[in-house]
């Protein structure tokens, strides 16, 4: 007999790569949140203000577990490097797999000189990671996620880069040739633009928490 007392929802945090997670005894669907790693903040060499880096995509759902899927393999997605010269570096997919199936949610992508980098995923949706903020003259926060992260923040320099499941990188401070600002480990989220000769700050990477009742 189950009693009331005995069922509990567990779950499992993923901030790395499991390549064989054990599905739990007797489980047939599991829920998942799923973040792509963020695009790197530019640097514009030309002398204007470096974009934001796009955040990655966020996506939920249910996983079904097939008979005989005794692990699923949850790849977390680094983000992108920021830019040292020019533009940032696209993020990485993140993937939930059993071998049949396989769940992706789409990495940012890395600003273009001043120009921000797009999210991930959809670019207006709850789901979609948000775009980063354009530099050179225009000088632009991040854009927030629809229900997760905000964007970053820009005070004149660098552009702040897209929000994700948590917050993008600000942009390098006015007039100080400073580098953007990294993204947290593990938020998805884009990096800051560089400030004039500043770099641009790193994305954040992926993120996964499974959940199920058993």
């Amino acid at each position: 007999m189950i009693t009331q007392a005995s069922i509990k929802q567990q779950s499992a945090v993923f901030t790395a790569t499991d390549a064989a997670w054990a599905t739990p005894a007797g489980v047939t669907t599991i829920n998942y949140l799923l973040v792509a790693g963020g695009g790197g903040g530019g640097r514009d060499t030309g002398g204007n203000d470096g974009g934001g880096g796009g955040g990655g995509q966020v996506i939920t759902g249910i996983f079904p577990i097939t008979a005989g899927a005794a692990t699923l393999a949850v790849t977390i997605g680094p983000g992108g490097a920021g830019a040292t010269v020019d533009n940032g570096s696209a993020g990485t997919n993140s993937t939930i797999s059993d071998g049949t199936i396989t769940i992706t949610a789409v990495a940012g992508k890395g600003a273009t000189l001043s120009s921000g980098g797009t999210g991930g995923g959809v670019a207006s949706g709850s789901s979609g990671g948000a775009g980063g903020g354009n530099g050179g003259n225009t000088h632009e926060v991040g854009i927030g996620c629809h229900g997760f992260g905000i964007g970053g923040a820009c005070d004149g320099g660098g552009a702040g880069g897209g929000g994700s499941y948590g917050s993008g990188g600000d942009g390098g401070p006015a007039a100080t040739n400073a580098a953007g600002g990294d993204a947290a480990a593990n938020s998805g989220a884009g990096g800051g633009g560089g400030d004039g000769t500043g770099n641009g700050g790193a994305g954040g990477s992926g993120y996964c928490i499974l959940w199920w009742i058993g």
